[in-house]
């Protein structure tokens, strides 16, 4: 079976466990890709602040554009004790609950902002950018519609039953 290799990728600044030397070359790949790169991609509200300062160390003329710039917070609730573990696992991103994409509408706002930086960095692109960004806002915008039919739905049926108990 693979042997297991140690590594410390220097831009990360953690020792990687990794099963075998092909992890070791995406990871090479990564650095490699992130140093030629113009853009780095990121949610934002503190979901990849620990890559901010090992990207620009690795290259500091890169633009890190958060896509969740336009999207307003969700405030954790500070009296919740499961408030960011997911389930439990410790995962703590503090008091904004920075997953903005699992909401179509939010990630619709993110399309948007991949759309805008990316037209920026390339603007002979910007037609196509905009073709593309347009094209999946649209497969978004229904996914929000039959989350919104769904929730309607759902409230219609919980305030009868909740008739129907009183």
């Amino acid at each position: 079976h693979a042997l297991e290799v140690h590594a410390h990728i220097s831009l990360l600044e953690r020792n990687v466990v990794v099963g075998d030397r092909r992890q070791i070359d995406v990871l090479r790949r990564l650095v490699r890709a992130i140093r030629l790169a113009d853009l780095f991609v990121a949610n934002g509200f503190g979901m990849e602040e620990f890559l901010g300062e090992p990207v620009r160390r690795a290259n500091p003329k890169i633009r890190i554009v958060e896509t969740a710039h336009g999207v307003r917070p969700i405030r954790e609730g500070h009296n919740d004790p499961a408030k960011g573990t997911h389930g439990g696992k410790g995962h703590d991103h503090g008091d904004v609950n920075p997953h903005t994409w699992v909401s179509p509408r939010n990630a619709i706002l993110q399309v948007r902002e991949i759309e805008k930086a990316l037209s920026e960095a390339r603007p002979v692109s910007a037609h196509a950018f905009r073709r593309n960004a347009d094209a999946y806002v649209s497969r978004l915008s229904a996914l929000a519609a039959e989350f919104e039919a769904a929730a309607k739905t759902f409230r219609l049926v919980l305030q009868s039953a909740l008739l129907t108990f009183q």
